[in-house]
C-alpha cells in the first residue's frame, strides 16, 4: 500500500462530507419552501419543491456511493495497517490517515516530537510497501 493510496480514504471522505452538507443545505431549502395560494402574481423566481426534491435524492444516492466506496477503501486500509508488526506504525498510520489528525495532534496524543512522528511514519510506509511487494 502507498501513500498515495491511503491518501485517497480522506478525499472520499472529505467528498462525502461535502455532500452531506449539501444533502443537509437542500433539507432545509425544502422545509422553508410553503407553497402560497393565491392569484397574485409572485416577483422572482419561484423554485419548485419536487424540482429539489429530485436534487435531493440524486445528492444522497452520490452520498451513498462516496460512503460505500470509503467503507471498501478503509476495509483495505485496515487490513494493510494490521499487517504491521510495530503498533507505535499502526497507530501513526490510523491516526493520519484514518482519522485526518495533523503531526501535531498526533504528537499529543502518542507523546512523542514532531520527528520521532516523522520517523515512525517514514518506517510505516516502507514497511507497508514491503508487505505490499511480499504479496
Amino acid at each position: 500500500m502507498t501513500q498515495k493510496e491511503l491518501q485517497e480514504y480522506r478525499k472520499i471522505m472529505r467528498n462525502a462530507e461535502s455532500i452531506e452538507y449539501q444533502i443537509q443545505k437542500l433539507q432545509s431549502q425544502i422545509n422553508k419552501v410553503t407553497a402560497i395560494v393565491n392569484d397574485m402574481p409572485r416577483g422572482g423566481k419561484s423554485t419548485d419543491k419536487s424540482e429539489l426534491i429530485c436534487k435531493l435524492i440524486d445528492l444522497q444516492e452520490q452520498y451513498k456511493t462516496e460512503y460505500s466506496t470509503a467503507a471498501e477503501k478503509l476495509k483495505t486500509i485496515e487490513t494493510a495497517i494490521a499487517q504491521l508488526s510495530d503498533p507505535q506504525e499502526q497507530a501513526v498510520l490510523r491516526y493520519k490517515y484514518i482519522l485526518g489528525l495533523n503531526e501535531n495532534k498526533i504528537c499529543q496524543k502518542m507523546h512523542f516530537e514532531k520527528t520521532k512522528i516523522y520517523e515512525i511514519h517514514k518506517t510505516a510506509l516502507k514497511n507497508l510497501q514491503k508487505n505490499k511487494n511480499a504479496e
